[in-house]
């Protein structure tokens, strides 16, 4: 991150004299630390005015369905709030909901998300609001983006004024929010600020469609593939043509001929096939190996001599709750690049890989057999296709939701030649490639950005000009 001699980075200096009881130049002390000697510290309550929300009655339909966004917990999840699921007509308003200034901030004070996460949005179109929700209009002199990004930015602390209601829901007790203390600087910094948070957000923005984009893309091409709708040229049948030639090294232009002429389809129970492909069951071309449970009483949660790690379908998501058993009960083990299905959900039927250890009764290992190579077995089961059937099946069962493995033994799909499996899962797996580098660039973004939210939103960094850039992510 660089600054063209645009920003003054005190965050070092800062660190550095505090730790030593030196107040740094241009910073004063005050009872909650250091900030910049031209900041105020105030409180979100002296610098905002409140407004209450409200929920028409449902039962009346002259209430919905109107032409006013109505935000609820559910649909309070954006930066700018400009429209909702629901709507709301005019009457509704008065009967029973409120309608927020353009600029208010939007916060979530009831709901269970409060257990995890802090929600709050800025108001850009006209948007009525429930009593889940509060409206915060700012006063004169506090810039509406500023205090967005200071209520986000500050969401650590804020969970910790979080208590569980009756139902489970979570609380944000108003009147600590109102007291909690807000680090003001001068409006003009305030804007410069939030400005360059919005920047950061706006490449968030645009790596998060593109990763859309490409997903969509390698879905379709997925679909596309794996059901021989469309060929590679190399198995197609297709003549290659280079300057008016036909050009085959390793065959006479007879033999080329007689090998290439375009292949067809044929009829078959899935419909039209490539006429050289053949059907097969999931049955006929993997192995199924259940995971077993040790005794919780075995679990450890650091690495030991003589222990290795226990797989859990949470731990392709998280490292926060490894586990770890003595060697002697680890029944079921798989490496790395071993294809596993999450037996459970929700969502159920979920495609892993990338961990190696001892999996348990959550897992189930697939292995190829000779008709089919790991990694075209790896997407087969990815298909969207047979995850909806999955899906589906497991809402019909009683009780927990699981996989229905005799129904996806029987899974009927078209197969191609091991070389042609081989082509296909290299396409694909180059696109995972690409995805998971942009995904990865994605977290950096997303890092840098709490990073800044926490050095800008307390003075630790200044911005001099305004501006602010970021290279290489």
């Amino acid at each position: 991150m660089t600054a063209n001699n645009q920003v003054a980075e005190a965050s070092v200096k800062y660190l550095a004299e505090a730790a030593g009881q030196t107040l740094p130049a241009g910073y004063k002390q005050t009872e909650v630390g250091v900030i910049p000697i031209d900041w105020e510290l105030s409180t979100i309550g002296s610098y905002t005015t409140w407004m209450s929300g409200g929920t028409p009655s449902r039962s009346n339909d002259e209430f919905w369905n109107g032409s006013i966004p109505w935000i609820s917990g559910s649909t309070l999840k954006s930066f700018e709030i400009s429209t909702s699921d629901q709507f709301l007509s005019e009457v509704a308003v008065t009967a029973g909901s409120k309608m927020a200034p353009l600029g208010a901030i939007l916060l979530l004070v009831r709901g269970s998300a409060l257990h995890n996460e802090i929600r709050a949005g800025m108001v850009v179109e006209p948007v009525a609001f429930n009593q889940d929700v509060k409206a915060l209009v700012p006063a004169k002199g506090l810039d509406a983006r500023f205090l967005t990004f200071f209520i986000l930015g500050m969401e650590s602390e804020l969970l910790k004024l979080v208590s569980s209601a009756g139902n489970s829901a979570g609380v944000l007790d108003t009147e600590l929010v109102k007291n909690f203390r807000l680090f003001l600087p001068p409006h003009h910094e305030q804007t410069a600020i939030a400005n360059a948070l919005s920047d950061v957000d706006a490449l968030i923005n645009e790596l998060e469609k593109l990763i859309a984009k490409k997903q969509a893309i390698k879905t379709a091409t997925m679909q596309q593939l794996l059901t021989g709708r469309t060929r590679l040229a190399e198995f197609s049948g297709k003549l290659k043509v280079e300057n008016g030639e036909l050009k085959n090294p390793n065959h006479s232009q007879l033999s080329t001929l007689n090998s290439q002429l375009k292949k067809g389809y044929k009829q078959s129970e899935l419909g039209e096939v490539p006429e050289d492909w053949n059907l097969m069951t999931i049955d006929d071309v993997a192995n199924f190996s259940g995971g077993s449970q040790p005794p919780r009483s075995t679990f450890i949660s650091s690495p030991k001599a003589g222990y290795i790690r226990l797989i859990q379908i949470r731990d392709y998501k998280t490292s926060e709750y490894e586990t770890y058993i003595p060697e002697l009960f680890a029944r079921k083990k798989c490496n790395s690049t071993d294809i596993m299905i999450g037996r459970y959900g929700p969502p159920i039927f979920q495609i892993l890989r990338g961990i190696e250890g001892a999996y348990n009764v959550a897992l189930i290992k697939a292995s190829p057999k000779e008709a089919i190579n790991q990694e075209y077995l790896y997407y087969v089961l990815k298909s969207e296709k047979l995850f909806a059937l999955m899906d589906m099946l497991s809402q019909r069962s009683s009780g927990q939701t699981g996989v229905e493995l005799p129904a996806l033994k029987a899974y009927l799909l078209p197969l191609p030649s091991k070389l042609e499996q081989t082509a296909i899962a290299t396409i694909l797996s180059d696109m995972d490639a690409d995805i998971q580098t942009l995904q990865q660039r994605l977290s950096k973004t997303r890092h840098i950005k709490q990073g800044m939210m926490q050095e800008l939103l307390t003075g630790r960094i200044r911005l001099i000009s305004g501006k602010l850039t970021v290279e290489n992510g």
